[in-house]
């Protein structure tokens, strides 16, 4: 591989070391011409079009899915996961009780089965100091799931506001050529 200026290991990348050879300082400096880069500007846009219209589209359609989606299922989502943490929390607490006295049935060295035992009173305060802490957040978390459902309802009324990808890509495709425009005093 032909490399034209000496460089040196920058983490992974490879870097000019512009203390070696000041012919590299001129190297550079002729890719940051300003001409060069609206030209390259307009030749990436050039190219990627018709992908960046498209990702634009697949956040117009998934940003439909998800303020449906938010509407209709936040409330439920919110609770499941709340309850699913409290019976996993019991579960796991019941499972390292009954392994250690289990444990402690079979063998003479009880030292496993106290840390069970123990890890268990720890997972079973865990989930009840969750439970208190839901209980005193209650109306907060009612307040969390019908702001996501107001703001669902939001993006529906204003749905002009899904263009916004469009209208992204619009500015940015206009963007390079108000560069090249001559400045007027």
């Amino acid at each position: 591989m032909y490399i034209p200026y000496p460089s040196r290991n920058l983490t992974y990348y490879c870097a000019p070391d512009l203390a070696i050879n000041s012919t590299a300082v001129t190297a550079l400096a002729e890719y940051d011409r300003f001409n060069e880069v609206i030209a390259r500007s307009v030749g990436d846009l050039q190219i990627a079009w018709d992908v960046i219209l498209g990702m634009a589209f697949v956040a117009m359609v998934f940003t439909i899915i998800y303020c449906f989606v938010a509407k209709y299922v936040a409330g439920p989502l919110v609770f499941m996961s709340l309850g699913s943490v409290l019976i996993g929390g019991a579960c796991l607490a019941y499972v390292l009780y009954s392994k250690a006295v289990e444990i402690e049935a079979v063998s003479v060295s009880s030292n496993q089965a106290q840390a069970m035992r123990t890890a268990s009173y720890v997972a079973i305060t865990l989930t009840i100091l969750f439970l208190f802490i839901i209980g005193l957040l209650r109306e907060r978390i009612y307040i969390a799931v019908e702001i996501i459902k107001v703001t669902s309802d939001a993006a529906y009324d204003a749905w002009p506001i899904l263009f916004t990808p469009f209208f992204t890509l619009a500015i940015a495709c206009v963007y390079p050529s108000t560069l090249i425009l001559p400045v007027w005093r």
